[in-house]
């Protein structure tokens, strides 16, 4: 059996431990009905996750051909408080991974680093042609959770993405005269 105390903020205490779901496997009944872990997975396809700011050198709308175009971003976590099952969870979904398409038809750059703004030229790319293309950054995230009240993280298991797209690239090239 499950059983639950619930925390009295009046009083500030604790109250008594009374029976949240009776007896029986988890197993039993609905696949993971009363699993926190499997409420949180689902509850995570309802987030709203917001995607990676995505910064690009020359911030400009113009950028030139054969010449560094810096991009980065952060990875800073994005932290919910949630309710599942009637108990208050902490959720944290942090960014594990990069993937960046540059718009001009080259394979995407995938990493786990966030690059930096110039001088900075860990994550760029160097356009060959002249068109308009738009950068799009896929980030992949990953999740921990706690119970309120607890110290302990508890893995997510499975991973999120969300899509960030930059305004439109004009690409120009320098001509010397």
């Amino acid at each position: 059996p499950y059983l639950r105390s619930v925390w009295d903020a009046s009083t500030g205490s604790w109250g008594p431990w009374t029976l949240y779901r009776d007896a029986g496997c988890e197993g039993d009944g609905e696949p993971g009905e009363g699993d926190v872990g499997a409420e949180i997975e689902r509850e995570i396809k309802r987030l709203e996750l917001k995607g990676s700011p995505l910064g690009r050198s020359p911030g400009t709308a113009v950028t030139y051909v054969q010449t560094d175009t810096i991009v980065w971003t952060d990875a800073e976590p994005q932290v919910f408080d949630l309710t599942v099952l009637g108990q208050a969870v902490e959720l944290e979904m942090t960014p594990v991974q990069f993937s960046w398409d540059f718009g001009d038809g080259s394979r995407p750059l995938v990493t786990t680093k966030t690059g930096g703004p110039y001088p900075d030229k860990s994550v760029s790319h160097v356009y060959t042609r002249l068109e308009t293309v738009q950068i799009r950054l896929t980030t992949t995230w990953s999740g921990r959770y706690r119970l309120a009240g607890s110290q302990e993280w508890l893995p997510v298991s499975g991973l999120a993405t969300t899509t960030s797209v930059d305004d439109p690239l004009e690409l120009r090239e320098y001509r010397t005269r």
